[in-house]
């Protein structure tokens, strides 16, 4: 009995950890108290195919390098990341396969500490819970 029961539980747990997946850690600055002040743009767009949110920003280096931080811990999920720089400013795209699904992040900074931030799929479902 205790056997089968082992057997049971061992076998639980692969299923368990394949149900979880991680958030996107993008995902939280949509979240921040912090991005609801002046000189802040946010945009939230859902549609049956389409899901886009963006932050734009103006003079705010503090809250840019806080963004910037979450871009670069997903940059390890990415399965192609695309960048450019010039001077003080630059962009990053990330393409990650998160739950199955392509969502598509991108952050463009400049050295005064304007940014924005942009997190767009065709799959709204990803983000419902």
């Amino acid at each position: 009995m205790k056997r089968f029961i082992l057997i049971i539980m061992l076998s639980l747990i692969p299923v368990t950890a394949m149900a979880y997946f991680p958030r996107l850690a993008v995902e939280s600055a949509f979240t921040r108290k912090d991005i609801k002040k002046p000189g802040i743009k946010i945009v939230f767009t859902n549609q049956p195919d389409n899901y886009f949110r963006s932050i734009t920003a103006t003079k705010d280096p503090a809250l840019r390098d806080i963004i910037r931080k979450l871009v670069e811990a997903d940059r390890k999920r990415a399965y192609n990341v695309s960048e450019q720089y010039e001077g003080d400013g630059g962009g990053i795209i990330l393409n990650i396969l998160h739950e199955g699904k392509y969502v598509h992040v991108g952050f463009s900074f400049g050295g005064n500490g304007d940014f924005r931030l942009f997190l767009q799929t065709d799959n709204p479902e990803l983000f419902k819970r």
